[in-house]
């Protein structure tokens, strides 16, 4: 029996599409190892959204083949479509796939001809719809976009994942009712690029429309929005963000900056005094709601003040975690050829300030909530377990002792303390 192993870097949509490859290869009667077990394929779907995404993936294939020095490495994902013809003469990867190619890595490991195939995203106008009958994980995740059109000055996305295809609605429920059918209490819409979502099909359809869909599914607990951009946060699906009976009470935000000379450098298309507007908003209409936020820092000619700009408007924003990126240059980007570029070590400098008060924030947030009611999704435990971890609906991550194995299942808790940016609790009798 042939083996494999996957390895997944970056996005949820990418760990969506490791799982549909590990489905697709067992269907061929495939066996699939463990990442430190030896198996005749190691497949790395990767990601290249920094140069150090890049490195990690290369580092990490470097030193597989020199502990398995007969494992066919299969390259897919975001660097294997960003910079295919390097990649192509590289002797330790078996075989090349691009993003839409790896969808179909079954089929060319059984014909066993193709070495190299990277098509050109874009143009390509379709959305390669595919069902996934099970996640790997307590909460699944359903892919619904792919691709972007917005060309941000410093990322590469829109060269590695072609322009916005959407899933079509009736494909986006289905998948849903197949999640729920097989007892999925939580489903992740994830995307390239969310609030695209609809634009590309016939007739227009807008993501909140989709929302309204997802909202009537029967039998569905609730579910979760990747990220959006904060320009896609028009009144109208705010307010039914506010009215949602299932969606979480949790938003993820591609924030960036927040000063508006950066974000303009940026190609970002909104200003910061509507972004505050927009999330002092939310913040204050729905309980305990989650917001975290992307923010790239040492962008070039970010001066000094810029920085401190942003710096005191997060500090004033209802943000409760985020996601810290020094810039990266990446090929292809206009951002990489601006001038002022800024050094490395005022990047990480920049960087460290603002976990340092990103910490302070979580840190009150998580304080916020001890005694408060949560339901949190239980992920999969032992039989014998005592002590189990779970998401709540906001995202915040929790501990939760109790005396009967609770696996996937939504608990009622109050939490009681908080620890390692985790909160603690007990199952409410």
């Amino acid at each position: 029996m042939q083996t494999f192993k996957i390895y997944t870097y970056g996005c949820k949509t990418n760990r969506q599409e490791s799982d549909y490859i590990s489905q697709e290869l067992k269907r061929i009667g495939f066996c699939e190892k463990n990442a430190d077990e030896a198996a005749d394929y190691a497949i790395f779907n990767s990601c290249s959204v920094t140069s150090n995404a890049d490195d990690e993936v290369l580092y990490h294939i470097r030193r597989l083949k020199k502990s398995e020095p007969d494992t066919k490495i299969i390259l897919t994902g975001c660097l294997a479509q960003a910079d295919s013809q390097n990649l192509s003469a590289n002797k330790d990867i078996y075989m090349l796939l691009g993003n839409s190619e790896k969808l179909k890595i079954a089929d060319y490991i059984l014909n066993n001809e193709v070495k190299c195939n990277v098509g050109n995203l874009m143009q390509k106008a379709d959305f390669d719809e595919f069902n996934l009958h099970k996640s790997k994980r307590t909460r699944a995740t359903l892919k619904i976009q792919d691709g972007c059109n917005s060309f941000c000055s410093y990322c590469i996305v829109p060269y590695t994942r072609g322009k916005s295809r959407s899933s079509k609605l009736e494909n986006v429920i289905a998948n849903i009712n197949d999640y729920v059918n097989n007892g999925y209490k939580e489903i992740v819409l994830s995307a390239i690029h969310l609030g695209l979502w609809g634009l590309d099909l016939e007739p227009k359809m807008k993501f909140v429309d989709l929302l309204r869909e997802v909202e009537k599914v029967e039998g569905l607990v609730r579910y979760r929005l990747g990220s959006l951009n904060p320009a896609e946060l028009d009144d109208e699906l705010m307010d039914f963000l506010i009215s949602s009976e299932k969606v979480c009470n949790h938003l993820h935000v591609s924030l960036q900056s927040v000063n508006d000379k950066t974000l303009k450098n940026m190609n970002r298309h909104y200003t910061v005094a509507e972004t505050i507007q927009k999330l002092d908003y939310l913040n204050k209409n729905i309980k305990e709601l989650n917001i975290g936020a992307d923010v790239i820092v040492g962008f070039p000619d970010e001066t000094e003040e810029d920085f401190e700009t942003t710096y005191n408007n997060i500090k004033s924003m209802p943000l409760s975690y985020m996601h810290i990126f020094p810039y990266s240059v990446r090929k292809y980007t206009k951002a990489a050829g601006m001038p002022n570029q800024v050094p490395e070590h005022i990047k990480k400098e920049r960087a460290k300030r603002l976990k340092k008060l990103m910490d302070a924030k979580q840190n009150a947030f998580l304080n916020s909530l001890i005694g408060a009611c949560q339901h949190v999704l239980i992920e999969n435990a032992p039989d014998d377990a005592k002590i189990f971890k779970g998401v709540a609906g906001n995202y915040t991550k929790f501990v939760v002792e109790s005396n009967k194995n609770i696996s996937n299942n939504i608990v009622e808790v109050h939490a009681y303390e908080v620890r390692q940016k985790k909160l603690f609790a007990k199952v409410n009798n």
